[in-house]
């Protein structure tokens, strides 16, 4: 799979990029996995002041991608949990974060 968040980090700023412009940065289990790994990264990075999240694209993020939530209808539950389980993971990791994390313009 593609790369769905790209990481630029020039210290002391890090900028994550969502990017899944073709599904407007709907969210997938791979999309939130890669931020995770991406947040936990420049979390560690020396000389890191702040962390810009920004995303590809005419949308930040439409939510939840329904073509995911129909490709996994017989195990829709389960898949639902894992979607808003990484969702919160990303939520956290981002509070986590020992700088501040702001929205990007693009």
């Amino acid at each position: 799979m593609s790369d769905l968040v790209l990481i630029q980090s020039v210290p002391p700023v890090a900028v994550l990029t969502l990017n899944r412009p073709e599904r407007h940065n709907s969210l997938v289990p791979a999309l939130l996995e890669q931020l995770l790994d991406a947040l936990d990264q420049v979390g560690h990075s020396a000389g890191l002041r702040a962390v810009v999240l920004q995303a590809n694209g005419r949308s930040f993020s439409t939510g939840g991608d329904l073509r995911g939530f129909q490709e996994h209808l017989a195990e829709i539950t389960a898949y639902s949990q894992r979607l808003v389980n990484l969702l919160n993971q990303a939520i956290l990791a981002m509070i986590a974060l020992p700088v501040p994390a702001r929205p990007g313009a693009r």
